[in-house]
């Protein structure tokens, strides 16, 4: 196995990354479940969250050399080491170990045990940032914001303009591809996203030009914004800081998050224009930001102004 704890882990990741390859296809093909990655955001995700485990044994545990000495009282000081987080993080984590445990194990032959006899600490750290994530941002300071970062070379500012004008989230803005922009079609197709889910999003007029500009002659499998969603999030949190705007947007998440509900009540608003109903709207909206037939979330969460 040899090296670090963090190559190894880096390793068994990467190894079990299937870009391009259809989830459900290599399903039946192979009869693998959970044992391949097949998006740039959950490899990032997954490469991020083993880096952060296998420091924490480095500075609490330097002889474990090898992912199969790691034992459940490791993963049980890692988690107590966490307390501070809000339940929904912890549970994040967990997650994370399952997918971790499939991966090595495959991966190296082993038996590494990451999932069993520990338990996941109570926390009194309220949601508050889950409560932040509620604000859509007006599009006076959206406007503000484009104006600030108009002569920025980065492609973050590709993908926040993405997010206004499609509702995109910060995983699907990262993974979006040039063959995604399907102008033959009418559409932008959004390849699994969260939950497994895919789905095509109408090309209004208004933003035809925008994505024919953006395609250019492009096509294949590169991906637009070649960015972690971490570096996104936190150009995003730069910018803010420029003019003013990062106290109100204080998470790192906040600030996408309140772009697409701006664009989601835009949305409502034009459903509503147009004729159709409270209800009938709130559905069209809810597919369009990928969470399905769902009403609730919308109610509570997106929509603020529903008439």
């Amino acid at each position: 196995m040899g090296r670090n704890l963090k190559y190894q882990f880096k390793n068994a990741i990467d190894r079990s990354f299937k870009l391009g390859m259809e989830k459900h296809s290599l399903k039946k093909t192979e009869g693998l479940g959970n044992g391949r990655i097949f998006s740039y955001a959950d490899r990032t995700n997954l490469i991020d969250f083993s880096a952060n485990l296998a420091n924490y044994l480095r500075e609490n545990n330097p002889e474990i050399k090898l992912i199969k000495e790691i034992r459940s009282e490791h993963i049980q000081g890692f988690f107590n080491s966490k307390k501070g987080c809000t339940k929904a993080t912890l549970e994040q984590y967990k997650s994370k170990l399952n997918k971790l445990e499939i991966l090595v194990n495959q991966e190296y032959s082993i038996k590494a045990n990451l999932t069993r006899g520990y338990q996941v600490p109570k926390t009194h750290r309220k949601e508050n940032v889950d409560k932040l994530r509620d604000v859509s941002m007006p599009k006076s300071e959206y406007n503000k914001l484009i104006n600030s970062i108009a002569n920025s070379n980065s492609t973050a500012k590709v993908g926040i303009e993405l997010s206004a004008r499609f509702g995109l989230r910060v995983s699907e803005i990262t993974k979006l591809q040039y063959r995604d922009i399907r102008l033959d079609k009418g559409i932008l197709h959004i390849s699994d996203s969260k939950g497994g889910r895919s789905r095509d999003i109408y090309v209004r007029n208004e933003h035809r030009s925008f994505l024919e500009q953006l395609k250019g002659n492009k096509e294949g499998n590169t991906r637009i914004v070649p960015l972690t969603t971490d570096a996104v999030n936190k150009f995003l949190s730069r910018s803010l800081d420029k003019i003013g705007l990062k106290e109100k947007y204080s998470d790192a998440k906040t600030g996408i998050h309140s772009i697409r509900k701006m664009c989601a009540q835009e949305e409502f608003d034009k459903y509503r224009k147009v004729g159709y109903t409270m209800e009938e709207s709130l559905v069209k909206v809810s597919n369009f930001l990928g969470h399905g037939d769902t009403r609730e979330i919308l109610m509570k969460e997106y929509i603020k102004d529903i008439y």
